[in-house]
């Protein structure tokens, strides 16, 4: 014997009544947490980035912040209560780098460096150009960590991190 039913519903709650998955009746489904928070920030000026140093960058401009997670005064983003999970971050910014010139993206969690990638600028004649930094990575976070941005670079003198293709930006892509 084979036995086969159909359940028909539009919304499935956990026990405490807070729905979990709704339908429209078209077979779209919404979820309660898709990939929120998420947001956007541009370095709202240029960076001044002395030689050896570990500067923040100054990403102030926000683009969208669907829980206002992000704070454009800190320059950081911080998990929100019932958030915790596994996040995806991207950071980039540009600098005019001369040749054999050294930079980093780097990804702090809660003040201390967690993760870096570098770019060692070389050219073959004299001269520079401008290279754009960038790295993402994927952290498992807890409600209150926080995450920053910072930016080294080794050539020598002053450099600085230019607004242009510029993004700080980050989504909860799991639990």
């Amino acid at each position: 014997n084979i036995m086969a039913g159909i359940i028909k519903v539009n919304q499935y709650q956990d026990f405490n009544g807070n729905t979990i998955l709704t339908s429209d009746g078209s077979g779209n489904l919404t979820t309660q947490k898709t990939n929120y928070p998420a947001f956007r920030a541009t370095l709202s000026a240029a960076t001044s980035m002395g030689n050896g140093s570990t500067v923040k960058l100054d990403f102030g401009t926000e683009d969208f912040d669907t829980n206002n997670a992000y704070d454009t005064t800190n320059k950081r983003f911080t998990v929100p209560a019932g958030y915790a999970g596994k996040y995806f971050f991207k950071a980039q910014y540009a600098l005019t780098l001369a040749d054999r010139a050294y930079a980093t993206v780097r990804f702090f969690k809660n003040g201390s460096n967690v993760e870096f990638t570098e770019n060692l600028q070389s050219i073959s004649s004299s001269g520079s150009l401008t290279a754009y930094m960038a790295n993402s990575t994927i952290m498992d976070l807890v409600v209150g960590d926080y995450v920053e941005i910072y930016g080294r670079q080794d050539s020598g003198g002053t450099l600085t991190a230019n607004t242009a293709r510029s993004e700080f930006c980050g989504m909860r892509i799991g639990s």
